[in-house]
C-alpha cells in the first residue's frame, strides 16, 4: 500500500486532536468530528482488507450504544475477549475428547484454538483475531476434507450465537448439550458482559471452508443470558442394539439405527474411529453417553457420543 492513505490517516488523527482542543461545543464542529471518524475508520478498514489474510480469522466489532465513537471501557473489551476464548477452548474440548466443567485441559487443544490479535483499528473496537499457531492450521490443508479444531470451535460457537439471534430454543439446547457446562459458563459470562455493557458484538469467521457472520445485540445477549442460567446438564450411560447406518472418520460423527427404527446420531470417541470403519452397516452394540439439557418450563434436549462399539 502507498504511504499516502497512511499520510491522509495522520492528517485526519491531528485534526481530531486540533477539535479536541478547540474551545466550546458547537454543533458543527461535531458534525465534523464524527464525518472525520467514519472516513478514518473506512481508511483503517481498508487498509486491514490489504493484509495478506490468514488460513483462519476472526474479525470482532464490540459496538456499544452510546456514543460508539469513544469506544468502550478496557475491562468490558477484555472480558468479551476472554469470554471468546475461553468459550472456543471448552468447545473444542467437546469436540475433541468430552465436555468438562473443571479441570485442566489438554496442552494440544489449548495450542490448537489459541487466537491473538492481528491487527487492531486504532481510536474503534474492532480486532482481527488469527490462530496463534498458525502452522497446526497450514498443516491440517494436508487432510483433505479436514476441518482443523479451530474451524469447528468457532462455527459451533456461531451456531450457538445465531440460535439464540433466531429465538430457536429447541436448537439452543440442544447444542449447550453437545458444548458442555464449561462453555456454557463462558458463553454465560460474555453474554453478561454484553448486558452490563449496552454493547453489541457483530463476529465474521472466515477459514478454507467456511465464511459466516452474526450480530449479536444485547437484547439477544439477554436472551441467551437468561437460558444459561436456567439450564442444567446431566448425564447417563446407555447400551442400544442396532445398525451403523451412517458415519463419518474425519467428521468423527455416526448414526445408528436401532430396534425401533429410530436412528441415533452424535459424535464419536477418538478411540472408537477403527471400530466404525470395520463395522459399518452392521448390526452391533453401541455403548452411548447421552448428555440431556433441560430447562424448569421442561422443555429437554438430548445428545450423543460413541464411547464403544462392539459385534
Amino acid at each position: 500500500m502507498s504511504e499516502q492513505p497512511l499520510d491522509y490517516l495522520a492528517a485526519t488523527d491531528r485534526l481530531l486532536e486540533l477539535l479536541d482542543e478547540a474551545e466550546g461545543d458547537y454543533f458543527g464542529a461535531r458534525l465534523m468530528r464524527r464525518g472525520l471518524m467514519r472516513q478514518r475508520e473506512r481508511a483503517y478498514l481498508d487498509r486491514l482488507n490489504t493484509i495478506q489474510p490468514s488460513i483462519e480469522t476472526l474479525d470482532l466489532a464490540l459496538l456499544p450504544h452510546e456514543e460508539p465513537w469513544k469506544g468502550a471501557e478496557v475491562s468490558l473489551l477484555a472480558t468479551i475477549l476472554s469470554s471468546l476464548q475461553e468459550a472456543v477452548l471448552a468447545i473444542a474440548q467437546s469436540v475433541r475428547e468430552r465436555p468438562t466443567l473443571h479441570g485442566p485441559i489438554t496442552a494440544d487443544i489449548q495450542e490448537a484454538v489459541r487466537l491473538r490479535v492481528e491487527f487492531a483499528l486504532p481510536g474503534s473496537l474492532r480486532l482481527r483475531l488469527v490462530p496463534a499457531s498458525p502452522e497446526l492450521q497450514q498443516a491440517s490443508l494436508f487432510d483433505e476434507g479436514q476441518e482443523t479444531l479451530l474451524d469447528e470451535s468457532i462455527r459451533t460457537l456461531l451456531a450457538i450465537l445465531e440460535s439464540s439471534v433466531e429465538a430457536d430454543l429447541a436448537s439452543i439446547l440442544e447444542r449447550l448439550a453437545s458444548v458442555g457446562p464449561r462453555a456454557a459458563t463462558h458463553l454465560s459470562n460474555l453474554t453478561s458482559a454484553l448486558d452490563r455493557g449496552n454493547a453489541s458484538l457483530a463476529v465474521g469467521w472466515r477459514s478454507q471452508r467456511d465464511s459466516r457472520s452474526v450480530r449479536f445485540d444485547r437484547a439477544q445477549s439477554v436472551r441467551l443470558g437468561s437460558v444459561l442460567k436456567q439450564v442444567t446438564t446431566s448425564e447417563r450411560e446407555v447400551v442400544v442394539q442396532g445398525r451403523l447406518v451412517g458415519g463419518s472418520l474425519i467428521r468423527r460423527v455416526f448414526e445408528l439405527e436401532t430396534e425401533d427404527g429410530s436412528v441415533l446420531s452424535g459424535k464419536v470417541d477418538e478411540e472408537v474411529l477403527g471400530s466404525i470403519e470395520e463395522l459399518f452397516g452392521d448390526e452391533c452394540t453401541a455403548e452411548l453417553i447421552v448428555t440431556e439439557a433441560s430447562l424448569p418450563s421442561g422443555e429437554i434436549r438430548e445428545t450423543y457420543r460413541l464411547r464403544r462399539l462392539t459385534p
